[in-house]
């Protein structure tokens, strides 16, 4: 049953039909939201799409809402939908207002339903824990972001890799601090050009900017080219 709901979602994937390939995803979820691998599989075939193709963020928001308002039983999957919503309090994305408590508060909420369910290395559980601790850094203070984040590397120690965990405990070490805390990367400013074309009916490119944004390069700087602009197809001749 997976291997062919795996088939047709992977077949509307390359025909441009994102949304019906989600449904058929989401329908192999209502039926089997415990089947293990095959339940974890939909969730990531469905992650996928949100970061490659369906980057609209009023889409990406829907499918957030309704993973976490109905598929609670499938677990990697509610997670996906509660990490979507959290991220958007967090910075402002999907329609809503930036609301670190609200982050903060949603995170604790699911962590807490969730229990052992929570997975301690997937990434999935792993972006809650993460999620919890930078709200938690605009909502309350370091003091609290700290406090979680401990707590958090005993319960998930994929954390230890992460800058801004590490960061929060560099920042509350009083004396000299060790030498791996001046080894933590800092934040750079990014440049890049969007290259789209205005004829693409699929090419949204405002979700897999915010995404980018969000996760990975804070300070990005971007500047939008057409394709049919002489801009654009200057650049557009060297890539």
């Amino acid at each position: 049953v997976y291997a062919t709901a795996r088939q047709q979602a992977d077949q509307l994937v390359k025909a441009g039909q994102f949304e019906q390939a989600v449904a058929v995803a989401e329908g192999f979820l209502r039926q089997y939201p415990e089947s293990g691998i095959c339940a974890r599989g939909m969730a990531v075939l469905v992650e996928g799409i949100l970061s490659r193709n369906l980057t609209e963020p009023a889409k990406r928001h829907e499918v957030y809402q309704r993973a976490y308002g109905e598929f609670e039983a499938a677990t990697d999957y509610y997670c996906l939908g509660a990490v979507g919503l959290i991220r958007e309090y967090l910075w402002g994305q999907g329609g809503v207002e930036r609301d670190a408590k609200k982050a903060a508060d949603m995170a604790k909420e699911v962590i807490d339903k969730l229990g052992d369910r929570l997975s301690r290395d997937y990434y999935l559980g792993y972006n809650l824990y993460m999620q919890r601790t930078i709200a938690l850094r605009y909502a309350e203070g370091g003091e609290a972001a700290l406090a979680f984040a401990r707590e958090s590397a005993l319960a998930c120690p994929s954390m230890l890799s992460n800058k801004d965990f590490l960061r929060a405990i560099c920042g509350k070490i009083t004396g000299a601090k060790p030498a791996s805390c001046a080894k933590i990367p800092e934040d750079i400013e990014v440049a890049a050009i969007i290259l789209t074309d205005k004829r693409c009916k699929f090419c949204q490119t405002a979700g897999l900017e915010a995404n980018l944004k969000s996760r990975f390069f804070p300070k990005l700087k971007t500047k939008t080219l057409d394709y049919g602009d002489p801009e654009g197809k200057a650049l557009g001749g060297v890539v």
